[in-house]
């Protein structure tokens, strides 16, 4: 395997004359088997990138995961494969499909080249090639992933105050309902004299008092997830434990509201996370059952591939299908009867743990009865 030295384009001076921390170079993998190939491509590239050589498909998929190349260079006809499948699979991925790849070939017929379009190459170079074609157009390849990098920040970040703005303005209007009921029940308790009146308003306020201390605990859950966005979580669990323990402690509840909660969880499942977190999810999911009038609650969980599925099946009010998608939103709730109001950000916390631990989570229901609540880990590498 080649490795070319690491060397990083000139940077222009901003008019301030303070010159600014240089980027990280870009990371180029040339997948090209010619023997001849090497040395021509660092006197063309060298102030372009740092790069690296694989003579192979399998050396180019293990560097690929591993270094995590900006841009691909991959000849099509390979000895173990070709390089239009190779892009085909890049960019088929999540984790890789924003990866540039360029396509280089000595056919040049127009069938092997729209494949290559198809497969979702970014650009397409002949050989022979002119250095100076080469290097221009790995330049602009790579600005113009900058540019659309920068974009996608400046609206990642236009997105975000967006949110901060609503979310604030909801949080103002879940603390204000609870306090303004207790203020009104405090006055009609001021003025009445009659036992029974001040008993009622008293349980009243207690109700809402400890509304308003569920809302205060899952908004300091939120901001430690926000905080710690998953780091330092480093504790190797058994979630196949944790899930039975979760199951045993909602049975109380579960009894109180009349159903009933049984695991069906594979053993030996072990994840990576914080214990509480993982923990928090889970009663989140149960409780949101439990108040959706469910009388048969079954947690399941097992492998499926790299990781651990999990889903929570009730036999409880259904989910329309237009409501799948906001579910697991900040104080999304639907419209539904009283005595399933709750501070509205359960399954925003279950969403954000998942997602904090790699995973990733979603909800199915036919609308009329019943839900599953499903999510993913990654389960632990032995």
């Amino acid at each position: 395997m080649w490795h070319y030295r690491r060397i990083v384009a000139p940077q222009s001076r901003p008019s301030s004359g303070r010159r600014p921390a240089l980027p990280e170079p870009a990371r180029l993998l040339i997948v090209e088997d010619d023997p001849l190939l090497p040395s021509s491509l660092e006197d063309v590239l060298e102030d372009v990138c740092d790069a690296k050589l694989a003579r192979t498909i399998a050396a180019g998929r293990r560097l690929v995961k591993h270094w995590r190349p900006d841009i691909v260079l991959c000849d099509v006809l390979l000895p173990d494969g070709d390089g239009i499948a190779f892009c085909r699979g890049l960019k088929g991925s999540p984790e890789t499909a924003q990866t540039i790849v360029v396509l280089l070939t000595a056919l040049s017929n127009r069938e092997t080249m729209l494949d290559g379009w198809k497969a979702g190459a970014d650009d397409y170079i002949p050989k022979p090639f002119v250095g100076a074609e080469l290097v221009a157009r790995v330049r602009g390849l790579l600005d113009a992933a900058q540019a659309r990098l920068r974009a996608q920040a400046l609206d990642n970040l236009r997105t975000r105050e967006q949110f901060q703005r609503d979310f604030v303005a909801n949080i103002s209007h879940e603390l204000r309902t609870p306090i303004a009921a207790i203020r009104g029940f405090a006055e009609t308790l001021r003025r009445s004299r009659d036992e029974s009146v001040r008993r009622t308003f008293l349980s009243r306020i207690e109700h809402q008092t400890l509304r308003l201390e569920r809302l205060v605990d899952d908004l300091l859950t939120l901001a430690r997830l926000e905080a710690s966005g998953g780091e330092g979580w480093d504790d190797d669990l058994s979630l196949s434990e944790l899930l039975e323990d979760g199951v045993a402690r909602a049975r109380p509840a579960a009894a109180r509201a009349k159903a009933g909660v049984e695991a069906r969880v594979e053993a030996g499942l072990a994840v990576r996370g914080d214990r509480d977190h993982l923990r928090r999810a889970l009663e989140c999911i149960l409780d949101n059952a439990l108040r959706f009038e469910a009388r048969k609650i079954v947690v399941a969980a097992g492998r499926k591939g790299r990781f651990a599925v999990v889903s929570v099946t009730d036999d409880g009010v259904g989910i329309p299908g237009a409501h799948l998608d906001r579910v697991f939103d900040h104080f999304f709730r639907p419209t539904l009867p009283a005595k399933h109001t709750d501070t509205g950000l359960g399954l925003s916390i279950v969403r954000r743990v998942v997602e904090s631990h790699g995973g990733r989570l979603w909800a199915d229901s036919d609308g009329e009865r019943g839900a599953t609540f499903s999510f993913s880990l990654p389960l632990l590498r032995r």
